[in-house]
């Protein structure tokens, strides 16, 4: 999931990056299924530690004896609903403004075509990309989309290493015991 959000990220500078490097991500052949994916990709997986969810679930949290244990059980937990928190706001940030571009800034009918290989449908006016993010609007959406996925990006790796760190805090116990 990091990985993933760390390619949209790369992408979205790419599109709000300077003239020069515009110009050659708009003339690629696949420029279309580029852009549908800069526009319309977004993650909203949610990672679930279940065997955490059924000591939760069970009433069992308050048979682990260990307080760093129990400490590292409980970070993990806030910073997994940090994340849903944030992901949940990206998810109404793009439902309610990036759909906005594809509604009214771009022929999304030729990127559809493009993603889906779609050749039988017509596709109406090519969309000039390059025009399109001169448009206030739809760089400052998108720089609202990339700042969400920044933000989402460091609570995944906040999370990824609170995980190991629980890991290490469980493989201890079992050492100990």
């Amino acid at each position: 999931m990091i990985d993933r959000e760390q390619r949209d990220v790369e992408s979205l500078i790419l599109v709000l990056s300077n003239n020069w490097l515009k110009a050659e991500t708009f003339d690629q052949q696949n420029k279309d299924r580029f852009f549908y994916d800069v526009l319309w990709n977004i993650s909203n997986t949610i990672p679930v530690i279940i065997t955490y969810e059924d000591l939760q679930s069970a009433g069992n949290t308050g048979k682990i004896n260990s307080t760093q244990l129990r400490k590292a059980l409980s970070e993990m937990e806030l910073t997994i609903q940090r994340l849903v928190s944030l992901i949940d706001d990206r998810l109404a940030v793009h439902q309610n403004r990036i759909d906005n571009i594809i509604e009214y800034e771009v022929n999304y009918l030729q990127m559809l075509a493009a993603e889906r290989n779609l050749t039988d449908i017509e596709i109406g006016v090519t969309n000039d990309y390059y025009q399109i993010m001169q448009k206030p609007n739809v760089r400052n959406i998108l720089g609202v989309k990339l700042d969400f996925t920044y933000e989402v990006v460091q609570l995944r790796q906040d999370l990824d290493q609170k995980l190991a760190q629980v890991i290490q805090r469980v493989k201890s116990e079992i050492e100990e015991s």
